[in-house]
């Protein structure tokens, strides 16, 4: 079967690609054609087509455009080959988690950097002072 992207990569590939994708980086992907219909999902899914259609509305973009949709931040950008919409889902409470992560793990770095930073100056100065 010829893939979506006219690429020779079978509908079943893609699928396991982006089932790959969303348990690596803790998000849901579909593909939403201009009716809500579903076109290609993993079992993950939890969108309520309706409701995104309506956030869409009937101007489809060539940007990607952000929407928040019960609970979840989603980033749909429409693909005008096929007419059909790249929704990638995430759920607001991940997404703070992994934000609150990266501020410690960054805050916690500069800290230890400073505390080292901090040591070695001490000891310069007591051995300059010697």
């Amino acid at each position: 079967m010829l893939g979506v992207c006219g690429v020779s990569v079978g509908l079943q590939n893609l699928q396991k690609t982006l089932k790959t994708l969303e348990q690596t980086d803790g998000i849901r992907i579909t593909l939403v054609d201009k009716d809500g219909n579903l076109q290609l999902n993993n079992e993950s899914l939890n969108l309520d087509t309706a409701a995104l259609m309506k956030l869409i509305g009937d101007q489809p973009s060539e940007e990607f455009a952000l929407k928040k949709l019960n609970g979840s931040r989603l980033i749909v950008k429409h693909i005008p080959e096929l007419d059909w919409y790249l929704v990638v889902q995430r759920d607001e409470v991940n997404l703070m988690n992994t934000f609150l992560n990266a501020v410690l793990y960054t805050g916690g770095a500069f800290f230890a950097t400073l505390l080292i930073l901090l040591i070695l100056i001490r000891l310069s100065v007591s051995a300059a002072q010697r």
